[in-house]
């Protein structure tokens, strides 16, 4: 940080040093300061610079914005709302989960409850499983839920083909397995899904049926594609505590299941969170990001602005006859006024040619970061250069405006 204020304090101090180091002592005491035109395009040449940057900026908390409101809203394939979740870390609850589920199924406020191995956008357990082809059996790494019953009822999963787990099917927890569908399309199952079946297990392997074909859900984050998911039914509570609340009496469910995690005596404390307040962490990053753009946005457009203030003074300084020549040939203000301007809406439409395809690299690659995402519109591009040059005109304008409507007698007599 000392570095960078040392050297962009050097170069910010050399300019004028520099500039007012070659000024002749005759052209000074004669009035006569004018650059020459070298020195005029270099300061086109920052303005535009800086214009540049503003609009690549503001292009970019367009897409941000719209992409983190597209995660927020996308439909994941399940129903996060209204679930809490709870971590067992407790093993003795195994044992007093059917009695605890029972009792808390007992409350209206209480809708469903399940336990899981594995949540859509935690870490999931992933194992090497062989499963059913038209070339034989074949060898996959495949991601796996071991889950209780009602787990997929309770996220609202909707089932394609076949059924879910039946409370009362012993033979479900050690021999049915469910697919969602990227694995049927993957596996070559399309035509007769509960005809295959899944190896798990080493040297003696287990065979499990698969019984139903379940839609497509994001279980990653919307960075990654849908990948092949098995379920397989457990007889035992691991992993998440899963309690569908009802929506309009969250908070009493909240204390009706505190109340029965204290009477099983658990020794865990009781601690949970919201499961779609948990899934909306994951794209914190995001959200950050387009806090920081947004306040860098507004800071680099404000130093464009000044930067155009001041070259708009200058150039409406150095034009003060020439504007009372033409006012005393009958130009009007307004006329003035579109003449001066004209000069800084083209350095603004420059200033666009150059930054949109800047911009189009720049969002096209950070999108690359998410497997589901927008498509970047021509209304941000448009809009960016509508703001751009509508903040620059009211800024150039006001002096231009200054200049424009003195007296042609007032002007004449500057020099």
């Amino acid at each position: 940080m000392l570095g960078v204020t040392i050297i962009v304090g050097l170069f910010s101090a050399s300019y004028p040093s520099v500039f007012l180091s070659n000024l002749k002592p005759a052209q000074i005491l004669k009035g006569k300061t004018n650059t020459s035109r070298k020195s005029g395009l270099f300061r086109k040449a920052l303005i535009v610079i800086q214009f540049v940057v503003s609009i690549v900026m503001i292009i970019g908390v367009f897409t941000i914005m719209k992409q983190v409101k597209y995660l927020n809203n996308t439909h994941l394939g399940f129903d996060p709302r209204n679930v809490i979740l709870m971590p067992l870390l407790d093993t003795s609850f195994n044992r007093s989960y059917p009695a605890f589920k029972k009792e808390l199924l007992k409350h209206p406020e209480i809708m469903q409850v399940s336990t899981t191995t594995g949540l859509p956008g935690f870490a999931n357990y992933m194992d090497v499983m062989h499963v059913s082809s038209e070339e034989g059996t074949v060898e996959q790494i495949i991601t796996f839920y071991e889950c209780t019953h009602g787990f997929l009822s309770l996220l609202g999963v909707q089932m394609v083909q076949g059924r879910d787990f039946f409370p009362q099917n012993i033979t479900d927890y050690s021999g049915a397995v469910l697919v969602n569908e990227n694995a049927a399309g993957k596996y070559g199952w399309e035509e007769d899904p509960l005809a295959q079946y899944i190896e798990r297990g080493y040297s003696e392997k287990d065979r499990y049926q698969v019984i139903g074909v379940m839609q497509d859900f994001n279980f990653h984050t919307l960075h990654e594609q849908i990948t092949p998911i098995v379920i397989f039914l457990s007889k035992e509570a691991r992993g998440y505590l899963l309690i569908k609340l009802h929506k309009d009496k969250t908070q009493e469910a909240i204390k009706i299941i505190e109340r029965y995690w204290k009477e099983f005596g658990v020794n865990i404390p009781f601690d949970y969170e919201m499961l779609d307040a948990a899934l909306s962490e994951y794209y914190e990053p995001e959200k950050n990001l387009l806090n920081i753009i947004v306040y860098f946005t507004v800071l680099t457009l404000f130093l464009a602005l000044l930067g155009l203030y001041c070259f708009s003074s200058f150039v409406a300084e150095n034009f003060t006859r020439e504007i009372g020549i033409r006012k005393a040939h009958g130009a009007t203000s307004g006329e003035i006024f579109l003449l001066l301007i004209k000069r800084f809406v083209y350095i603004v439409l420059a200033a666009n040619i150059i930054a949109w395809p800047l911009a189009e690299v720049l969002t096209r690659n950070w999108l690359e970061n998410f497997a589901y995402r927008i498509e970047v519109s021509l209304w941000m591009y448009i809009l960016s250069a509508m703001l751009a040059l509508l903040t620059a005109i009211i800024t150039v304008g006001i002096q231009t405006y200054r200049s424009a409507s003195q007296k042609p007698v007032d002007i004449l007599k500057y020099e």
